[in-house]
């Protein structure tokens, strides 16, 4: 199993979503049956660098698992989100993980460069992940 990322763009202004197709490719003979539940959401992509991780958080199984991959590619669409995942109310409990919310809700990310991180659940031990090298965050011009 291979996941290439194709993002649309790789340099945008924080806080705009970055739209994109998954392909996992399925190098078997027979269909492959992800061990998840499509309506929990299995595929995430974030961004991350030095200082901002990217782990998403996924809750209990809602259902069997309902994604199968046929043999060769698979494309999915997905979206990368410039913002902080998750932020906290408090300004003085902020961290350089999780900023303070804004009222706009969740804060933008830096101004900076990261990478990709795919994140698939139910894959199969070995599953190799490609991404694009960098996405640059720049300060609105």
């Amino acid at each position: 199993m291979t996941i290439r990322l194709h993002l649309d763009q790789t340099e945008v202004v924080p806080g705009t979503a970055i739209r994109g197709v998954a392909t996992l490719t399925n190098n078997t003979r027979r269909t492959i049956t992800v061990e998840t539940c499509a309506a929990d959401g299995w595929v995430d992509v974030g961004l991350s660098n030095q200082h901002i991780g990217f782990e998403p958080a996924y809750m209990g199984v809602a259902c069997a698992p309902t994604v199968h991959l046929a043999p060769g590619p698979n494309r999915f669409p997905v979206a990368v989100a410039t913002t902080y995942g998750a932020c906290t109310q408090s300004a003085t409990h902020a961290t350089s993980q999780e900023s303070a919310c804004s009222s706009n809700g969740l804060p933008p990310l830096p101004a900076g460069i990261y990478t990709p991180k795919v994140v698939a659940i139910g894959l199969p031990a070995g599953t190799y992940v490609a991404v694009p090298t960098t996405v640059v965050l720049s300060r609105p011009r």
